[in-house]
């Protein structure tokens, strides 16, 4: 009769026996009773016959056991001082020796040379026909510059013989006119013509003096009014951030105030044009020298150009500064037709201040221009001169290079008219001065 089979909580028992289960905790972690079951068993063994224990034991049936999680092992940590050394012998082996440092490193710029010479090879197939053409081009020039040089070089005999020919010819005329001169003619001409003579000469001396204050007197006259037209816009909106609409009102008092005081400064000496546009219609009315007013108009257009740049100087430093810039403010529209309004009344009211010999001119004026300023719609340039430097600055009040000579052939336009209606509504027509 066949062994009966254990069953499976009897292999359990006899698989996992509490011995085990003791051996496998800790020994921080066994109590008193676990600590001494193995020392009583191993005294239970000792006790049976060794017959009873050589008597073989029935193996079980395979069957799945279940999986008893095992322990965790805990490792042995090593100090933190004592790190194993590497020995001498496996050091040396590990490092490379010098020849095998060199061999990588000509390695390395070979691989770099054949970088180098494929890309330049590359640039030369790519450029190198252009220049090939160039470098034939050249020569083919050459044999008709080289003839160019030659016949040149030819003709310099020629040339050098006409200059001394027509060297000869002057000085044989001056001779013969020295000749045929009395002498005592000439010294008799010059005690009776000597005292007219130096008389002229005095006052052509005078004349030119005065022209150069009158010049100097147009160039600082152009140059303030430009700095009072910039500086006033920049300060109000660019430092003091106030809005356009007040910007524009600080403007207008400032231009206001400053060209009544430049017209009573300079008005006597050269009359305080500042202002291509009236130095143009005094010239056609004939109150000036077409001469003196071409200057006139020179020394403006300077002095305003020199104005934009100094008002920008004001605020260097500043955070939106620029000594020179090309505006982008767009003016279009009614603008231009505001810029031939304002000119033609400026003018105009100059040409009736004159025919009534006002004496306060300067007041009348400054009051134009500031009132005109906050009415029209293109802020009142009314003179190219101030047009020409406001196209260079970064100020509000700039505009555009394309509009700016748009205005200033507007102003043109209103010259002409002023000086038409001004001819026939107060009717005098001056002579020119000499």
């Amino acid at each position: 009769m066949p062994k009966k089979l254990p069953s499976v909580k009897g292999l359990m028992n006899n698989a996992i026996p509490a011995t085990v289960e003791a051996a496998a905790q800790p020994e921080n972690e066994k109590t008193p009773s676990q600590a001494r079951a193995p020392a009583e068993g191993e005294t239970a063994d000792k006790a049976q016959p060794d017959e009873q224990r050589k008597k073989p034991v029935s193996k079980p049936a395979k069957t799945a056991a279940p999986k008893t999680a095992k322990p965790a092992e805990t490792k042995p940590e090593m100090p933190a001082e004592t790190k194993p050394e590497m020995p001498t012998e496996t050091q040396a082996e590990i490092q490379p020796s010098g020849t095998e440092t060199l061999f990588t490193i000509w390695e390395r710029f070979l691989k770099g040379s054949g970088k180098f010479l494929s890309a330049a090879a590359g640039w030369s197939r790519a450029e190198m026909p252009g220049h090939l053409r160039t470098a034939l081009n050249l020569l083919a020039e050459m044999p008709g510059r080289v003839r160019t040089a030659r016949d040149f070089l030819a003709e310099m005999p020629g040339r050098v013989r006409t200059a001394r020919d027509s060297l000869s010819r002057s000085w044989g005329q001056a001779v013969k006119l020295a000749n045929e001169t009395n002498l005592k003619s000439v010294k008799a001409l010059a005690a009776e013509k000597g005292p007219a003579v130096r008389t002229a000469v005095a006052q052509s001396l005078t004349a030119t003096e005065s022209d150069h204050q009158k010049l100097l007197a147009e160039y600082l006259g152009s140059m303030i009014l430009t700095i009072a037209v910039i500086s006033p816009l920049i300060l109000s909106y660019n430092v003091f951030g106030a809005s356009v609409p007040m910007a524009l009102v600080m403007d207008a008092l400032a231009v206001a105030f400053v060209y009544f005081v430049l017209i009573e400064i300079l008005g006597p000496v050269s009359g305080c044009h500042i202002n291509p546009a009236i130095t143009a219609a005094m010239i056609a009315t004939g109150k000036i020298a077409a001469w003196t007013g071409r200057r006139y108009i020179l020394a403006q257009f300077i002095g305003g150009l020199s104005g934009t740049i100094v008002s920008h100087l004001m605020f260097f430093g500043e955070g939106f500064f620029s000594l020179f810039a090309v505006s982008d403010t767009v003016r279009t529209g009614g603008t231009y037709l505001s810029e031939i309004f304002c000119t033609f009344l400026l003018i105009l009211t100059i040409f009736g201040c004159q025919h009534k010999k006002s004496k306060q001119t300067g007041l009348i004026v400054g009051f134009l221009v500031g009132g005109l300023m906050i009415t029209v719609s293109s802020t009142m340039f009314g003179n190219p001169q101030v047009t020409l430097a406001r196209m260079f600055t970064f100020a509000i009040g700039g505009v555009r290079i394309f509009d700016g000579l748009v205005f200033i052939v507007a102003q043109a336009a209103a010259v002409w008219l002023a000086v038409f209606v001004a001819g026939h509504l107060f009717g005098e027509r001056p002579a020119a001065k000499e």
